[in-house]
């Protein structure tokens, strides 16, 4: 068998949240984020496809392990949103299969490294870009900014 989805699963994204729902303003206790049995046994198949796709030498396989790894990304099975989402819906509670699964996938296909590269660099500039926005706001006192006494900085 494949990994279980533990504490991530399917449901734990929110959008099954309560709170702010017509005449329901109950606070919310995330009591409903708990996956359902359905839910978390849709979330194992679903990483278990995900680990076939990146086993090398899957039993019964006709491809070389080159054709596998050229499969997976000229066809887009698996990019860098998808793996960034394995990760968090998976990793936390199943550490070592993801870590296994993306073991395996950069093994059989290592232009997945320049991705992951490339796509943490763009992620830093756009957080530090943003980060740049939101202390110009905060200083920009023309504009109801916070006055240069009240920051910490």
């Amino acid at each position: 068998g494949g990994g279980s989805s533990g504490g991530g699963g399917v449901g734990g994204g929110g959008s099954r949240g309560g709170g702010g729902g017509g005449d329901n303003d109950a606070a919310f206790d995330g009591a409903d984020l708990a996956p359902s049995p359905a839910e978390d046994a849709l979330a194992r198949r679903v990483f278990v496809i995900f680990r076939r796709l990146t086993t090398p030498h899957e039993p019964g396989s006709p491809l070389t392990p080159q054709q596998q790894g050229a499969l997976l990304y000229d066809k887009w099975l698996l990019d860098l949103p998808k793996v960034l989402d394995i990760c968090v819906l998976f990793g936390g509670e199943n550490h070592a299969a993801v870590a296994s699964l993306l073991s395996d996938m950069m093994q059989l296909q290592p232009r997945y490294g320049r991705d992951l590269t490339e796509g943490g660099a763009a992620t830093t500039r756009n957080l530090e870009e943003m980060a740049d926005r939101l202390v110009g706001a905060a200083v920009d006192t023309e504009r109801g900014g916070v006055p240069p006494e009240a920051r910490d900085d």
